[in-house]
């Protein structure tokens, strides 16, 4: 069964944040961490409760090779992508 997965404005706005900031210091980097966005989105449509309840009911999908997690809710069929946060970064 598949979920299906909505990215909210804060998190595309947090993926291009950073997808800018890696373009500046590589484009193939930039391409690499596109990428493994995509991946943990793919995992989240068909596995989206193999992650955790980290806090509420907010569960987060950390990259591989990324210091970043996406925070994420489900609801019935569907998974809600609220932010992708940097994991040293602080935010209000």
């Amino acid at each position: 069964m598949e979920y299906k997965v909505f990215v909210s404005g804060v998190a595309q706005s947090n993926i291009k944040e950073s997808f800018n900031y890696y373009q500046l210091i590589s484009e193939s980097l930039a391409i690499k961490y596109s990428f493994e966005i995509n991946q943990i989105i793919e995992k989240l449509k068909t596995n989206p409760l193999h992650f955790q309840k980290r806090y509420r009911d907010i569960r987060i999908a950390h990259t591989n090779k990324f210091p970043f997690g996406l925070h994420f809710l489900i609801e019935e069929k569907s998974v809600f992508i609220v932010k992708v946060l940097h994991h040293k970064k602080f935010y209000k």
